[in-house]
């Protein structure tokens, strides 16, 4: 698994506790937040460059979670499709966390 996509599904596990759906812009901004985001440049065409190249990896990184079934994307309105944890990226998160000691 790559760094984005590892830190996208656990950013995308923690809404999944508030019962949240990401719609694509938020999982864009996520993306961003974590520091995955264009390089700024001053000239614009290599500005429009780093920027193509952001979205298909941001796009990259979301499609291999969809195709490895870790999320989940909800196509009830076509226009506002939404992503969330799958069942399985709910396992595969928890069996990636260590388990916490119990109190005596």
């Amino acid at each position: 698994m790559a760094p984005d996509e590892a830190a996208l599904l656990t950013r995308i596990g923690e809404s999944y506790t508030d019962e949240q759906r990401l719609d694509g812009s938020a999982m864009m901004e996520a993306y961003i937040d974590l520091g995955f985001c264009p390089i700024f440049d001053t000239d614009r065409s290599k500005q429009l460059i780093e920027s193509m190249a952001f979205v298909r990896q941001f796009r990259a990184c979301r499609d291999s979670l969809v195709a490895e079934q870790l999320i989940k994307r909800s196509d009830d309105e076509p226009q506002n499709t939404r992503y969330g944890l799958s069942s399985r990226g709910v396992l595969f998160l928890n069996a990636c966390n260590p388990p916490t000691a119990k109190a005596s």
